[in-house]
């Protein structure tokens, strides 16, 4: 039985966030004659993989909906149309980032605006 060449390369993953609380994984495309597309399998705890996603031939996939903050460990494997799957790659982590959220007005522009619109009211009365 020919065994599946498994991703060596997967560890040179690419990340890219968005701001939609996604990431792109790319990796290099398998040598091996058999191999048919790739699955990646990833979950939130170290080698529990909880999700399965089956990107076909392609070398890249986003996956979408993270949560923001929550720490992802990704895997993937290559398989063949005969359904052969090969084992996990190594593992990829990646934290997703929290939203920052916009800086509030500095409270000393806070009164010094509450100070101009009393001496606005008190003048045009």
């Amino acid at each position: 039985m020919k065994r599946l060449f498994l991703i060596s390369n997967f560890l040179m993953v690419t990340l890219f966030a968005h701001a939609v609380a996604s990431v792109t994984l790319a990796w290099n495309a398998s040598t091996d004659p058999i191999v048919v597309g790739y699955n990646i399998y990833y979950g939130s705890v170290t080698g529990v993989y909880t999700n399965e996603v089956n990107c076909g031939n392609a070398t890249n996939f986003t996956i979408s909906g993270l949560v923001s903050g929550v720490t992802y460990h990704f895997v993937a494997t290559t398989y063949s149309s005969g359904g052969l799957e090969s084992p996990f790659s190594s593992e990829c982590v990646y934290t997703v980032p929290n939203p920052v959220p916009p800086p509030a007005a500095p409270t000393n522009l806070r009164k010094a605006l509450a100070t101009i619109v009393r001496r606005f009211m008190i003048i045009h009365g």
